[in-house]
Protein backbone atom coordinates (compact mmCIF):
# COMPACT_ATOMS: atom_id res chain seq x y z
CA UNK A 1 0.00 0.00 0.00
CA UNK A 2 2.84 2.56 0.68
CA UNK A 3 4.30 1.67 -2.89
CA UNK A 4 1.61 3.02 -4.02
CA UNK A 5 2.07 6.09 -2.11
CA UNK A 6 5.43 6.67 -3.63
CA UNK A 7 3.38 5.68 -7.52
CA UNK A 8 1.07 8.46 -7.03
CA UNK A 9 3.75 10.81 -5.72
CA UNK A 10 6.34 10.05 -8.82
CA UNK A 11 2.84 9.60 -11.60
CA UNK A 12 0.90 12.96 -10.13
CA UNK A 13 3.23 15.50 -8.34
CA UNK A 14 0.92 18.17 -8.32
CA UNK A 15 -1.23 16.30 -5.77
CA UNK A 16 -1.16 18.16 -2.42
CA UNK A 17 0.50 14.68 -0.93
CA UNK A 18 2.93 15.19 -3.40
CA UNK A 19 3.80 18.79 -3.59
CA UNK A 20 3.69 18.92 0.75
CA UNK A 21 6.19 16.12 1.27
CA UNK A 22 8.64 17.65 -1.94
CA UNK A 23 8.55 20.89 -0.21
CA UNK A 24 9.35 19.30 3.31
CA UNK A 25 11.50 16.52 2.60
CA UNK A 26 12.95 16.53 -1.26
CA UNK A 27 12.88 19.82 -1.98
CA UNK A 28 15.84 19.76 -4.55
CA UNK A 29 15.85 16.09 -5.42
CA UNK A 30 13.53 13.79 -6.26
CA UNK A 31 11.79 10.91 -4.25
CA UNK A 32 14.48 8.26 -4.34
CA UNK A 33 17.16 10.41 -3.69
CA UNK A 34 15.39 11.91 -0.33
CA UNK A 35 16.55 12.10 2.82
CA UNK A 36 15.01 10.76 6.01
CA UNK A 37 15.49 14.37 7.19
CA UNK A 38 14.77 15.58 10.73
CA UNK A 39 11.84 14.83 12.76
CA UNK A 40 10.36 13.54 9.79
CA UNK A 41 6.21 12.53 10.21
CA UNK A 42 5.24 8.99 10.53
CA UNK A 43 3.44 9.28 7.09
CA UNK A 44 7.10 10.24 5.56
CA UNK A 45 9.24 7.69 7.39
CA UNK A 46 6.86 4.91 6.45
CA UNK A 47 6.77 6.25 2.53
CA UNK A 48 10.60 6.97 2.39
CA UNK A 49 11.27 3.01 3.81
CA UNK A 50 9.11 1.67 1.60
CA UNK A 51 10.33 3.33 -1.87
CA UNK A 52 13.43 0.94 -2.19
CA UNK A 53 10.12 -1.67 -3.98
CA UNK A 54 9.88 0.95 -6.56
CA UNK A 55 13.73 1.37 -7.20
CA UNK A 56 14.32 -2.19 -7.30
CA UNK A 57 12.03 -3.30 -9.98
CA UNK A 58 11.34 -0.34 -11.38
CA UNK A 59 12.51 1.52 -14.47
CA UNK A 60 12.37 4.62 -16.83
CA UNK A 61 12.64 6.05 -20.09
CA UNK A 62 16.18 8.05 -20.13
CA UNK A 63 14.65 10.67 -22.53
CA UNK A 64 17.54 13.55 -23.24
CA UNK A 65 19.74 11.88 -19.99
CA UNK A 66 19.19 15.00 -17.58
CA UNK A 67 18.31 13.04 -15.32
CA UNK A 68 20.12 9.93 -15.70
CA UNK A 69 22.87 9.45 -12.56
CA UNK A 70 25.03 6.70 -14.55
CA UNK A 71 27.11 5.33 -11.41
CA UNK A 72 23.83 4.95 -9.06
CA UNK A 73 20.91 4.24 -11.21
CA UNK A 74 20.23 0.31 -12.13
CA UNK A 75 19.97 -0.70 -15.47
CA UNK A 76 18.20 -2.81 -17.30
CA UNK A 77 19.73 -6.68 -18.48
CA UNK A 78 19.89 -8.04 -21.47
CA UNK A 79 16.42 -10.05 -21.71
CA UNK A 80 18.38 -12.91 -23.06
CA UNK A 81 19.70 -13.86 -19.89
CA UNK A 82 16.17 -13.77 -17.91
CA UNK A 83 14.63 -15.86 -20.53
CA UNK A 84 17.88 -18.28 -20.27
CA UNK A 85 17.45 -18.27 -16.24
CA UNK A 86 13.73 -19.88 -16.62
CA UNK A 87 14.37 -22.24 -19.62
CA UNK A 88 17.08 -23.89 -17.41
CA UNK A 89 16.13 -27.37 -16.46
CA UNK A 90 17.04 -27.32 -12.98
CA UNK A 91 14.72 -27.67 -10.24
CA UNK A 92 12.61 -24.26 -9.39
CA UNK A 93 14.29 -23.85 -6.21
CA UNK A 94 17.49 -23.33 -8.19
CA UNK A 95 15.98 -20.67 -10.53
CA UNK A 96 14.60 -18.64 -7.56
CA UNK A 97 17.47 -18.21 -6.07
CA UNK A 98 19.64 -17.25 -8.62
CA UNK A 99 16.91 -14.91 -9.58
CA UNK A 100 17.13 -13.86 -6.26
CA UNK A 101 20.77 -13.38 -6.05
CA UNK A 102 20.83 -10.99 -8.89
CA UNK A 103 18.07 -9.24 -7.28
CA UNK A 104 20.08 -8.53 -3.99
CA UNK A 105 16.93 -10.28 -1.95
CA UNK A 106 18.51 -12.99 -0.44
CA UNK A 107 18.11 -13.22 3.07
CA UNK A 108 21.46 -12.56 4.38
CA UNK A 109 22.11 -10.69 7.22
CA UNK A 110 23.10 -7.35 5.93
CA UNK A 111 19.92 -6.90 3.61
CA UNK A 112 18.08 -8.39 6.74
CA UNK A 113 19.53 -5.39 9.31
CA UNK A 114 18.78 -2.53 5.83
CA UNK A 115 14.67 -3.47 6.52
CA UNK A 116 15.11 -3.01 10.19
CA UNK A 117 15.41 -6.25 11.19
CA UNK A 118 18.36 -6.29 14.09
CA UNK A 119 20.58 -8.57 14.22
CA UNK A 120 24.68 -9.02 14.24
CA UNK A 121 25.40 -8.40 10.13
CA UNK A 122 28.54 -10.96 10.21
CA UNK A 123 28.98 -13.90 8.79
CA UNK A 124 28.11 -16.45 11.38
CA UNK A 125 30.30 -18.96 9.84
CA UNK A 126 33.46 -17.18 10.22
CA UNK A 127 32.74 -13.90 12.01
CA UNK A 128 35.54 -12.05 10.00
CA UNK A 129 33.17 -9.88 7.39
CA UNK A 130 29.55 -8.99 6.96
CA UNK A 131 27.20 -11.26 5.82
CA UNK A 132 26.59 -10.04 2.12
CA UNK A 133 25.64 -11.52 -0.90
CA UNK A 134 29.22 -11.25 -2.22
CA UNK A 135 30.54 -12.86 0.53
CA UNK A 136 28.58 -15.88 1.19
CA UNK A 137 28.55 -16.61 -2.22
CA UNK A 138 32.42 -15.50 -3.28
CA UNK A 139 34.68 -14.52 -0.30
CA UNK A 140 33.80 -16.85 2.47
CA UNK A 141 36.03 -19.63 3.36
CA UNK A 142 32.82 -22.12 2.83
CA UNK A 143 32.25 -20.60 -0.60
CA UNK A 144 35.61 -20.64 -1.58
CA UNK A 145 36.04 -24.63 -0.91
CA UNK A 146 32.53 -25.17 -2.89
CA UNK A 147 33.64 -23.20 -6.06
CA UNK A 148 37.01 -24.89 -6.25
CA UNK A 149 35.35 -28.29 -6.41
CA UNK A 150 33.67 -27.15 -9.33
CA UNK A 151 34.73 -27.60 -12.95
CA UNK A 152 37.47 -25.62 -14.72
CA UNK A 153 36.13 -21.88 -15.43
CA UNK A 154 33.94 -21.12 -12.61
CA UNK A 155 37.11 -19.66 -10.66
CA UNK A 156 35.64 -16.89 -8.98
CA UNK A 157 37.33 -13.58 -9.52
CA UNK A 158 38.81 -11.46 -6.32
CA UNK A 159 38.47 -8.34 -8.36
CA UNK A 160 35.52 -6.05 -8.11
CA UNK A 161 33.09 -7.50 -9.78
CA UNK A 162 29.92 -8.17 -7.58
CA UNK A 163 28.73 -11.89 -7.41
CA UNK A 164 24.96 -11.11 -8.80
CA UNK A 165 27.53 -9.26 -11.91
CA UNK A 166 29.40 -12.81 -12.50
CA UNK A 167 26.22 -14.76 -12.73
CA UNK A 168 24.76 -12.89 -15.17
CA UNK A 169 27.67 -12.56 -16.99
CA UNK A 170 27.50 -16.88 -16.86
CA UNK A 171 23.89 -16.64 -17.79
CA UNK A 172 24.31 -14.57 -20.62
CA UNK A 173 27.56 -16.14 -22.03
CA UNK A 174 27.68 -20.19 -20.63
CA UNK A 175 25.74 -23.32 -21.66
CA UNK A 176 23.04 -24.67 -19.71
CA UNK A 177 25.08 -27.64 -18.14
CA UNK A 178 27.27 -24.45 -16.86
CA UNK A 179 24.26 -22.67 -15.61
CA UNK A 180 23.15 -25.82 -13.79
CA UNK A 181 25.95 -26.87 -12.02
CA UNK A 182 26.32 -23.05 -10.52
CA UNK A 183 22.28 -23.13 -9.61
CA UNK A 184 23.66 -26.41 -8.04
CA UNK A 185 26.84 -25.59 -6.25
CA UNK A 186 24.72 -21.84 -4.86
CA UNK A 187 22.47 -23.85 -3.64
CA UNK A 188 24.63 -26.01 -2.37
CA UNK A 189 26.08 -23.14 -0.25
CA UNK A 190 22.73 -23.11 1.91
CA UNK A 191 21.97 -19.80 0.71
CA UNK A 192 18.36 -20.07 0.38
CA UNK A 193 17.40 -21.94 3.85
CA UNK A 194 20.18 -20.71 6.16
CA UNK A 195 20.99 -16.82 6.13
CA UNK A 196 19.47 -14.73 9.21
CA UNK A 197 18.17 -17.60 11.03
CA UNK A 198 20.01 -16.36 14.51
CA UNK A 199 19.31 -12.86 14.31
Amino acid sequence: MLVKQVWRILTNPQSMLAKVLKARYFPHSDIFHAQMGPRPSYTWRSINHSKWVLQKGGCWTVGNGMNVKVWEDNWIPSLNGWKKLWKLTIPPRNQVLLWRIIHNIVPVRLNLNNRGVRCSILCPICAKASETIDHVFMKCQKSKKVWLGAQKGLYLSQGNMQFKDWLFYHLEHSDTDTMALIAYRGVKMDGFDGFGLDC
